[in-house]
């Protein structure tokens, strides 16, 4: 990790010091707050198929369950987190 203070560091980034304090101390967006939930989801139809489901799979899961959501966001989720 880069020691350098973090005035220059904002400096860098073109970024201000309160505006990085803002940001560090934000909560979870909305959308963060559902991907967690979501992944919970996805990884309780995970492993109750062995762990040998693909997104395709386990996002057909999620349909019988209830859970509308989009294809590509389980493929995300799986492929980050699983």
């Amino acid at each position: 990790m880069l020691d350098l203070p973090l005035r220059r560091l904002c400096q860098l980034l073109c970024v201000s010091v309160s505006g990085y304090y803002a940001w560090r101390n934000r909560g979870a967006s909305n959308r963060q707050l559902n991907d967690m939930v979501l992944l919970a989801h996805i990884r309780a139809a995970y492993a109750r198929n062995r762990k040998v489901y693909g997104s395709l799979r386990v996002w057909h899961e999620l349909l019988d369950e209830g859970i509308e959501v989009d294809r590509d966001r389980v493929a995300r989720l799986m492929r980050d987190n699983v």
